[in-house]
């Protein structure tokens, strides 16, 4: 809080009595010259600031920071400015008949693009024969809403359009190019014509009939044919397939692969490199996810798809200049009923499904620490490389490991067979009681970190943050962050594929997503990435630099890349070493059957763990990472734990009126409810509502304090007369930081008014005065803040947490 001296007060009585001096015929002359230099170059009036609203009009804001004068000083000048105005008309910077803020967007379109040299506007990022937003003007300040005011404000098109066609000029963008609309006309319109087309075999052998070494022998792009060149992929992928059956299996596969193309926006005259990147399965695998919760797609047919494109893909990297060596795999479908996969584990089942893991954990974490020296045993070889009779025990090969292979793992595989060390080591454990992996453990030596060592880890961070499998396998070492720089909360940053998107989704391969985490999830996540990063420490420094950093890698078993240090980014076997957990464990489901273990099943059982604990709506769609509330509240409905959240609501409800009945009766006033509050008395223990103002929290405002109450605007049996005054208050100071607060405010009270009945209650009434006086405050005005700085508080209030009503009341 800042304290005005005395000394403060003086110097600013002095500045504002100077400014008061001044002759109105200085100032006059001021803001003539002002005007003058402004209107002296295009490049000056290109900087002037338009106002959000009304008539075409310079921002109140920009002329007190340019001529440091309060607006009363404008106001009386309005021929000065006017000519300002009628020069940026002159120069075609503000088109008559649009308004202000349609206007204000122009000029920044313009302001930019001509303030950019020729070389940088030759090489200005084009994709699609149109400037790509996300390479180029997302980057600049105040085109952050650029895709809504394109499609929201004619002017704001028509300038974008101006831009395209002077760089058609330049040849930057070609000049025949045509929109999607023309050439899906075209298109139609051949197809009218021609006759009736092949069948879909007909057009696989065709295709199989064409075969590709070299990325230029794709069949060429046709528009009559969309994605035939991805067709053309999957047609050399089926020629290792002999029946028909498997290879209309691989049509299929194309078919559904086009359909989900097209509706991410493509429209299949994109070149194959441009559809089909090292990511896509994955991301394809997530849309036939949906299709399935949804119930348009069986598990099998969706298994399918996701064997041929890995199969297609796999056939892919054989062909040379496809510009990438290796893909992200991902897991099929177990063809069960569909809502087997999405069912949550019981509360038995997830519990012993925990102390599994935390009890492999806990012997790995073991196993993993610093190795500590036996300096036991003798050498047993003698001079002519031989083990001596008799001292063939594990206590001498132990003496071996630690003095002459200097505590490195060794095994018949890689064993120099001319090292006599080597070799009678490598003997001794051979005739050993006990296996090479069980010897190594009881030195406390991992002897292989594989796949199946890691599967504790990525169950657990699984059941406590329900991620799913392909965020899993992407993980970063450092994608736990303890404290985000605005909130200061910790957080899990994860890279989620979605199934739709812009048509230049593709180019930035994934988008980042924040989950937010509490305390308690904090700190189990923090302990398993460091309990991942000790145990993988040694293999890491031998791993490739594209996965070096990658959380969960490990050592291939495939003899073909035997030890070779891989990431599970590179492979789809998370539900497979997840089963295998579940095996050695022997864990059963609560019917005494088998359990089996799987990622899409441990996300919604995290969500009933939550639900069980009374976490609001708005906290489950943090930690699941929806954007909006419908999402999530649509995701309890279809694992039916709405019925779960309204048990709890109304076992809820009945506790708090019979507390207050019992309250009554024992105050022997069970027939007269107290006038001087709706729900009960002020006190600590009463079941009243608790309403976040945004500065205070209110325990009761419809039982306010005796000085409320005795004060002359309180009227008996309303509300608080001060609640939330103080945001409406003009000695209130709001700044720019407080505004994403209040956006997250304003958001969790809509919600609740859509999802609750409390509007229906006596409190209904003080949550939309609260909306209103928010939505007075977040509406751009020349008097608060403008449209740019309340966008970008709005994006950044996403990954705020409110609570604008106790815990559980949001359910």
């Amino acid at each position: 809080m800042n304290i005005e001296t005395p000394e403060d007060i003086r110097q600013e009585v002095e500045e504002k009595t100077a400014k008061r001096k001044r002759l109105e015929s200085d100032i006059t002359r001021e803001i003539d010259n002002w005007a003058a230099g402004i209107k002296s170059s295009r490049k000056n009036l290109l900087g002037v600031q338009l106002c959000q609203k009304g008539d075409p009009a310079i921002a109140p804001v920009y002329l007190e920071k340019q001529l440091d004068s309060s607006y009363n000083v404008f106001r009386t000048r309005t021929e000065i400015l006017g000519s300002v105005i009628q020069k940026m008309i002159d120069e075609k910077i503000i088109i008559p008949g649009h308004n202000s803020i349609a206007n204000e967007w122009r000029r920044k379109l313009l302001d930019w693009y001509e303030g950019l040299s020729d070389s940088e506007k030759q090489a200005i990022p084009v994709f699609g024969q149109t400037i790509s937003v996300s390479k180029c003007l997302d980057k600049v300040a105040g085109m952050g809403n650029l895709k809504w005011a394109r499609l929201n404000i004619p002017l704001v098109e028509d300038t974008f359009n101006e831009i395209l066609e002077d760089l058609k000029k330049r040849g930057v963008i070609k000049s025949d190019y045509k929109t999607v609309a023309e050439r899906n006309a075209e298109t139609e319109q051949k197809r009218e014509e021609s006759q009736k087309g092949e069948t879909w075999q007909e057009q696989l052998n065709a295709l199989r009939a064409i075969p590709i070494s070299h990325i230029t022998e794709l069949v060429p792009i046709d528009p009559a044919r969309p994605f035939v060149q991805v067709f053309h992929m999957f047609a050399a992928a089926s020629m290792a397939t002999k029946s028909l059956s498997g290879q209309l299996g691989f049509v299929e596969g194309f078919r559904q692969v086009s359909q989900h193309l097209k509706g991410i926006g493509f429209t299949g005259t994109e070149h194959a490199l441009e559809l089909i990147t090292p990511n896509y399965l994955a991301r394809l695998r997530n849309h036939l996810k949906e299709q399935v919760f949804i119930g348009a797609m069986s598990t099998h047919t969706a298994n399918d798809t996701v064997s041929s494109t890995r199969k297609m893909l796999n056939r892919a990297l054989k062909i040379k200049g496809i510009s990438f060596t290796s893909f992200t795999d991902t897991e099929g479908f177990e063809t069960t009923r569909s809502t087997d996969e999405y069912r949550p584990y019981t509360r038995r089942e997830r519990l012993i499904i925990k102390d599994a893991c935390e009890s492999e954990i806990w012997e790995t974490n073991k196993l993993a620490g610093d190795y500590v020296r036996f300096n036991g045993g003798r050498d047993p070889i003698n001079d002519k490389g031989h083990i001596q009779n008799g001292l063939g025990t594990l206590e001498n090969a132990r003496w071996i490991f630690e003095n002459k292979l200097d505590c490195q793992r060794v095994s018949t595989t890689f064993s120099d067979p001319n090292n006599p060390y080597e070799k009678g080591f490598c003997s001794i454990l051979k005739y050993s009681k006990k296996g090479i992996v069980d010897v190594y453990a009881d030195w406390g030596v991992i002897y292989e970190l594989t796949s199946r060592m890691l599967a504790p880890y990525v169950i657990r961070l699984a059941q406590v943050t329900g991620l799913n499998a392909d965020s899993l396998k992407t993980l970063d070492l450092d994608d736990f962050v303890k404290s985000h720089e605005i909130t200061k909360r910790p957080y899990l940053r994860y890279w989620k594929e979605r199934s739709g998107g812009e048509k230049f989704y593709h180019l930035d391969l994934f988008h980042t997503d924040l989950t937010w985490l509490s305390v308690a999830q904090s700190v189990e996540v923090e302990k398993i990435f460091k309990d991942v990063a000790f145990l993988t420490r040694h293999i890491r420094e031998r791993a490739t630099p594209v996965i070096k950093n990658r959380l969960f890698i490990y050592e291939s078993q495939k003899m073909s890349e035997y030890r070779e240090v891989k990431s599970l980014e590179s492979s789809n076997i998370i539900n497979l070493m997840m089963n295998r957990f579940a095996r050695d464990h022997n864990l059963k489901k609560d019917d005494g059957s088998e359990l089996s273990i799987s990622a899409s099943r441990l996300r919604p059982s995290l969500v009933a763990e939550l639900v069980e604990q009374d976490v609001s709506l708005r906290e489950i769609q943090m930690i699941l990472g929806h954007k909006h509330a419908s999402t999530t509240i649509g995701y309890l409905d279809k694992l039916e734990f709405s019925k779960t959240a309204r048990k709890i609501v109304d076992e809820a409800l009945k506790k708090i009126h019979k507390e207050y009945v019992l309250a009554q009766a024992s105050s022997g006033d069970i027939q007269t409810p107290a006038k001087t509050n709706v729900d009960a008395v002020n006190d600590p223990s009463s079941p009243a509502v608790i309403i976040r103002t945004g500065l205070v929290e209110c325990r009761n405002v419809y039982d306010p304090p005796a000085e409320i109450r005795n004060s002359p605007g309180y009227v008996e049996g309303n509300p608080c007369a001060l609640l939330n005054k103080c945001l409406s208050c003009r000695n209130s100071i709001i700044s720019v930081s407080n505004l994403p607060d209040l956006f997250a405010m304003r958001r969790d009270y809509r919600t609740m008014m859509d999802t609750t009945g409390v509007g229906r209650t006596p409190y209904g009434r003080v949550i939309r005065e609260n909306l209103e006086t928010l939505d007075s405050i977040l509406t751009p005005s020349a008097q608060g803040f403008d449209a740019e700085q309340l966008e970008h508080a709005e994006r950044l209030s996403e990954h705020i947490l409110t609570s604008t009503l106790v815990e559980g009341m949001t359910l």
